[in-house]
Order: C-alpha cells, then sequence, then structure tokens
C-alpha cells in the first residue's frame, strides 16, 4: 500500500514499515539534530525499503542504497528509483548470514543463522567522495566504520549504534582519530550519532 508523505507517495508492507517513514522523512530523523546536511552524495547503509534514500533523491542528492534483504530491496527499487542500488550487506565477508525478522523488516541483521546473501566492505563501497554516510545496519556499524580505511573521504555520517557498552567508546575514538566530531548523540544503549569532519 502507499503512504503519503511530504515528499510523495512511499510503498509500505505494514504499521512498522509506516513507523520507520515517519520518523525518517516526516521527522527528519536523521537529520533533525546536529548541524548535518542532507546533500551531495549519498552513502545509504542500511537503506531498508528506501525512506532515507527517498527523502535524499528529493534533495537532489546523489544517492547510493545497500540493502540485503530481497523483500525490503524490492521496494527500496520502488521507492527511491533513481539511487544506484546495491543487494548486499555491509561486511568483510564475502558471504553472510541474514536474520530476517518475521514482522519487522528495520530489526533484520547479520547473525549466526538466517538466509545467505552477499557481502560488501565499506571500503568497496567508498569509490568516490561521500558528503553524507548514513548508517543503519542493527549493529553491524561497528565492524564497518572501525576497519575502514576511507574515513577521509567521508564528510559527515549520521547514523544508529547499538551495543554502546561493548562498543561506543571505540567507535568514537576511531572516528576522532579521523578527524571527525560529535555533532550530536543521543540514546543509550542504542541512539543515534551525527559527525562531521573538520577539515570539509
Amino acid at each position: 500500500m502507499d503512504m503519503q508523505t511530504p515528499i510523495g507517495p512511499i510503498k509500505i508492507r505494514n504499521s512498522y514499515d509506516e513507523a520507520v517513514v515517519v520518523e525518517v522523512i516526516n521527522q527528519l530523523g536523521y537529520e533533525r539534530w546536529g548541524d548535518i546536511k542532507i546533500e551531495g552524495t549519498v552513502l545509504d547503509l542500511g537503506a531498508h525499503i528506501g525512506s532515507f534514500s527517498a527523502l535524499a533523491l528529493s534533495r537532489g542528492c546523489k544517492v547510493i542504497a545497500v540493502e540485503p534483504e530481497p523483500n525490503s530491496f524490492a521496494l527500496l527499487k520502488i521507492n527511491a528509483p533513481g539511487a544506484i542500488h546495491i543487494n548486499k550487506a555491509v561486511s568483510n565477508k564475502k558471504h553472510v548470514n541474514l536474520y530476517v525478522d518475521p514482522v519487522r523488516s528495520e530489526l533484520n541483521k547479520i547473525a549466526d543463522h538466517g538466509i545467505r546473501v552477499e557481502g560488501i566492505s565499506l571500503d568497496d563501497l567508498i569509490t568516490e567522495p561521500i558528503d553524507v554516510l548514513k548508517i543503519d545496519i542493527e549493529g553491524g556499524e561497528y565492524e564497518a566504520l572501525t576497519t575502514c580505511t576511507k574515513l577521509n573521504m567521508v564528510r559527515q555520517i549520521t547514523m544508529e549504534y547499538h551495543y554502546a557498552s561493548e562498543t561506543l567508546g571505540t567507535l568514537l575514538n576511531v572516528l576522532k582519530s579521523n578527524n571527525f566530531e560529535l555533532l550530536w548523540i543521543g540514546g543509550s544503549d542504542f541512539g543515534k550519532l551525527q559527525m562531521k569532519r573538520r577539515d570539509k
């Protein structure tokens, strides 16, 4: 079914998809804190059904959208047809298992069991300067960012973080050592984080 939004209709499956669209598009959930500007070239990791990709496209951005789960990927292509679509999981491994939540697809994540999907590293995804790196990959953000050697090509990061007690301190140290400054952070074990490179 179609859901009407400020940027036009978005195709959704259920109330959980609707909640994601409301947060990302109506409430500008990846933009409203800090000083993030959605512009230029956008790399959308965990693109889901395309809410953020569609929002970025509506701003005239070039969008590279990465989503591993087949059903969400099909909706991503419908909702953000102008994006470059990559049907892979963000990982340093060639193949990973993806746990697919039977109801809430926004909770899909790399796990010990699930459907087999192709992986692609953040280094392989960054082939040009990235103005906005958006990340919502349900815990995979730690590996993606701490092993990336191309963070100097990224200007802004807006993301969800998970398992903060285990990973957030190291993650922040890695980003700060790559010349990122913290713009906003909110949440406890799970939350949102925005950073910007000082020299960009």
